[in-house]
């Protein structure tokens, strides 16, 4: 069986995950690489917030390969990546705690303890290993100098005539200057850059100390309890990480001058001792029991998927439409807003060839009647479709995009049947952008009505002022769901049908739809997205459809991560 690992940085001498993927390899049939194989059949990946964006922003890996993710850092620009996997190898406790009980996202996953025991660990000295694995920032500056100076109070006794003290600089400069700060420290402190040193080494450094101290600011165990007890949304900002060279100061024995309660020394604290032969034992298990068994899950998952053809749906007035610019109104249940949607779209400039596609989601009010009567006498060209049972909102636009409409040329634009049109000057605005080769556009919306607690106008720019299309999987970059939203059909066509889909039950998307396919129709316009800066969108957040409550901000917030799992292709909330 062709095994790979990847995601190890090899550029940084420390690097856990790159000592990890080595020793596994001595255990495992393991080629550690750089780029995924075409011919790979078990991946190894160690994720880290670097690794994740590296290894997945672009490509996504084969589903017919097994996918190992080792979780180095949790973080909430991590959670997004795990979908991906076969198997979630939790290094943490608190970590899969944080996905279970807080986000409510289950994954085939176990938790293993960051392995040790490919050294000698006999004691060769009487020193004090100090370890600060808190990296440097300004921020962080008065912390770390604390601890290299101040290290202990009075009353705990330190035998050791010299403290060997490792912190984590990425930039030598602020290295230089905290030696320049430690050389005048009483005991003795000798300085190390962790970054700069390979792990071998620090296990050679930790032998001539017969004690050590460990320091990280973080919240402790009791912390992350009430934290977790009253859902604070603020813990998927928290770097769950563990420290390898715990694991190696555990197999020492030697002893902590003032014991440490950060949730990092979990697996020091609660944890057995695992080496890097039982933890390859642990995976290879794994492969041979899930390897069959995940593929065939993943194989035919297309095959029963319900789609719609002319002859299944319900055209109650018109055909498919070939206008140049046609607009896409999914909605259900709208017969109090429906009518001033459409009325925006009637009052566009006759000049311009365009036409509607209305899809009614089985409504219960009478919405379809009341558009039938309201567009009675209209010359506009329509297709109004009235779905006999619910098809939610990917399914829907799938379907305008491949059954209401035919022309490749058309651009798209999709309206909110609660919603409506800014003026009457639209189609002259979008026009100027795609007569001059615009594929995609976003923008401009603003709040209807004026004043919208949930948002107010602050709110409003933040969300025009993120469209960096370079990153259009990362919403802290690119809100790609911005209204308006329009496109060339012949984007829209190429976007392949796992886009539209629930990951998690392949079944048809119910929600975020938007969030899910926009992205990649900027990835396909190569270049030809576009912001309109024009406001031409009046965004109606009153009403039933909009339940946004602000005291359960939290809440949602946390929700959205359970969203954003569902889709295909990771979806970053923040780096």
């Amino acid at each position: 069986m062709k095994m790979h690992g990847i995601g190890a940085d090899s550029t940084n001498s420390f690097a856990p995950e790159h000592h990890l993927l080595k020793r596994l390899a001595q255990h495992l049939p393991l080629s550690v690489v750089d780029t995924i194989p075409a011919d790979a059949q078990v991946l190894i990946t160690t994720l880290t917030r670097k690794s994740g964006k590296a290894l997945f922003s672009k490509i996504m890996p084969d589903e017919k390969i097994y996918k190992i993710m080792i979780v180095n850092e949790l973080y909430r620009s991590t959670l997004p990546y795990l979908k991906l996997a076969d198997l979630v190898v939790f290094t943490c406790e608190y970590q899969k705690r944080l996905c279970t009980d807080l986000l409510n996202l289950h994954y085939n996953a176990i938790v293993l303890p960051l392995p040790t025991g490919d050294f000698d660990p006999t004691i060769t000295g009487s020193d004090c290993f100090v370890l600060i694995d808190t990296p440097f920032s300004e921020e962080k500056r008065g912390y770390i100098e604390n601890r290299i100076v101040k290290l202990f109070n009075s009353e705990e006794k330190v035998v050791a005539s010299v403290f060997h003290t490792v912190v984590f600089c990425d930039d030598q400069h602020d290295f230089e200057s905290l030696q320049a700060m430690a050389a005048s420290a009483a005991p003795e402190v000798t300085l190390y850059n962790g970054a700069t040193m390979a792990r071998e080494t620090l296990q050679m450094l930790m032998k001539s100390c017969n004690q050590f101290q460990y320091f990280k600011s973080e919240m402790d165990f009791d912390d992350y309890e009430e934290h977790m007890a009253r859902r604070n949304s603020g813990m998927v900002h928290e770097l769950i990480v563990d420290s390898p060279l715990l694991a190696d100061i555990k197999l020492l024995g030697i002893p902590q001058v003032r014991a440490e309660n950060g949730i990092t020394s979990y697996n020091y604290t609660f944890s057995e001792l695992i080496t890097y032969e039982a933890w390859a034992d642990i995976l290879r298990a794994r492969i041979e029991a899930d390897y069959e068994s995940s593929l065939l899950r993943k194989q035919g998952w297309l095959d029963n998927l319900p789609y719609d053809s002319l002859e299944d749906v319900v055209i109650v007035k018109g055909k498919p439409l070939s206008n140049r610019y046609i607009f896409s109104i999914c909605f259900r249940n709208q017969e109090k807003k429906i009518d001033r949607c459409i009325d925006s779209i009637l009052q566009q400039n006759r000049h311009f060839d365009f036409g509607i596609v209305l899809v009614d989601d089985c409504s219960v009010d009478g919405s379809v009647e009341q558009i039938l009567a309201h567009l009675e006498g209209s010359d506009v060209d329509v297709c109004v479709v009235s779905n006999r049972n619910r098809n939610y909102a990917a399914r829907n636009f799938y379907n305008v995009i491949h059954l209401y409409t035919t022309n490749d040329e058309s651009v798209i634009m999709e309206l909110d049947g609660d919603d409506f049109l800014n003026g009457t000057t639209v189609l002259e605005t979008l026009d100027k952008y795609y007569s001059a080769g615009a594929l995609k556009t976003n923008g401009s919306y603003k709040m209807y009505p004026h004043g919208q607690e949930f948002m107010d106008e602050e709110a409003v720019k933040r969300n025009h002022s993120f469209m960096e299309y370079d990153q259009p999987w990362n919403l802290g970059r690119c809100n790609a769901w911005l209204h308006l939203r329009t496109s060339k059909r012949k984007l829209l066509r190429a976007v392949e049908i796992y886009h539209f889909l629930d990951r998690n039950t392949h079944s048809w998307l119910s929600d975020r739809h938007d969030s899910a396919i926009q992205p990649r129709v900027i990835e396909l316009s190569d270049g030809r997205s576009v912001f309109v800066p024009e406001v031409i969108y009046n965004y109606d957040i009153s009403g039933d459809n909009h339940d946004h409550d602000n005291s359960q901000w939290e809440e949602e917030y946390l929700k959205l991560f359970g969203h954003i799992d569902k889709i295909y292709h990771p979806l970053i909330l923040a780096e």
